[in-house]
């Protein structure tokens, strides 16, 4: 037998092991990769964020998300009349 016969039966065996224990483990593999899942994430943001060529791009859409806010906060005081109707109508300022 050669070597690479034997690395690929080697490496076929551990495979399917890995599925059997996958199988039976199945919500601890599941809560892992979600804990993998969002290690991952957060590194990734945390990268863009201190990126010299993307992190300007974070402070702008931060800008961009409170003006947004402050934008619907008006809008929503506008709308809203601070004098109580009379009955039946529904009056907007």
């Amino acid at each position: 037998m050669t070597t690479a016969f034997v690395l690929v039966s080697v490496l076929e065996i551990v495979a399917v092991a890995l599925v059997v224990v996958g199988f039976i483990f199945e919500k601890k593999v599941i809560a892992f990769e979600e804990v993998c899942e969002d290690k991952l994430a957060r590194s990734i943001a945390r990268f863009l964020r201190t990126n010299k060529y993307t992190k300007n791009m974070f402070k702008k859409e931060t800008v961009n998300v409170q003006r947004r806010a402050e934008v619907a906060k008006v809008q929503v005081a506008q709308t809203t009349s601070p004098t109580p109707s009379r009955k039946g109508s529904s009056r907007v300022a």
